[in-house]
């Protein structure tokens, strides 16, 4: 946060260490995209600083958004690469707290009127437009603003590639950690009413994105576009919306509404 400055958020990397910059020695760069025309939570300036050292650090100016991020992150953010250990300050991937805000977050993205899922595919074309791919990977650069009804966009990576909107439904509903919340070999089994309940807010997802899929007219790349959305065609919950674990049979459902 900067005090003061709603607009706008600094980020840096966690690694610096702040005692040993030389804060008098800003430097700031501005270099917003001006093609760019909605908010991304996109970069908008440099501030190069030197360390007492000599050495350069840099933080970035980004356009604030509002929201709360969706789900859980990925494993891969939370494991140190190199080591396979939690990071510092991290609670375990299957850790109640986390589950407790997967469950939460999907109800509430499960409740958002249809037209916050026709505006969310609409700023996925205006940004890619301008050069943008949403990072699908992470569901938590999708920020529900609860407020305003609306689902907000972070960390979006500059490339020209055309939008998949199979992997935005793959962050959307968060479906990778489904089967960590509904497992019972750790030590925070769910009920069965909260993993039904969990269930039915993924179709509900699914079902309102596809309306404004086909209201926006756009259609879901192919089946096997990635790797992330093909793990959603083969997901516990899509076998239940059509009663079937053949994800060929997911898939033909698409196309029979239209959205593939």
């Amino acid at each position: 946060d900067i005090p003061e400055n709603k607009n706008y958020i600094l980020r840096t990397s966690n690694y610096n260490d702040f005692k040993n910059i030389d804060y008098s020695s800003g430097k700031i760069t501005y270099n917003e995209d001006k093609n760019l025309k909605i908010n991304i939570g996109q970069q908008v300036a440099d501030i190069e600083f030197k360390t007492k050292d000599g050495f350069p650090v840099f933080f970035e100016v980004l356009k604030r958004q509002e929201g709360k991020p969706i789900g859980v992150p990925c494993s891969q953010v939370l494991y140190d690469e190199n080591t396979g250990k939690l990071k510092e300050g991290e609670l375990p991937y299957e850790a109640k707290e986390r589950k407790d805000q997967y469950a939460s977050s999907i109800d509430k993205v499960a409740r958002l009127p249809l037209e916050a899922y026709e505006e969310l595919i609409s700023n996925i074309q205006t940004a890619a437009e301008a050069g943008y791919t949403f990072d699908h990977l992470n569901s938590n650069n999708l920020l529900l603003d609860e407020k305003k009804e609306r689902i907000n966009l972070i960390d979006m990576d500059k490339s020209k590639r055309e939008p998949d909107f199979g992997n935005v439904l793959y962050a959307l509903t968060n479906v990778n950690y489904f089967s960590t919340f509904a497992s019972r070999s750790d030590e925070n089994p769910r009920e069965d009413h909260e993993i039904s309940k969990a269930i039915e807010d993924t179709i509900e997802i699914t079902h309102k994105f596809m309306l404004a899929m086909r209201k926006q007219n756009v259609k879901f790349s192919g089946k096997g576009s990635s790797m992330e959305f093909h793990n959603f065609l083969r997901s516990f919950p899509m076998a239940m919306m059509v009663q079937s674990f053949d994800d060929d049979k997911v898939y033909d459902f698409f196309k029979k509404n239209g959205v593939a």
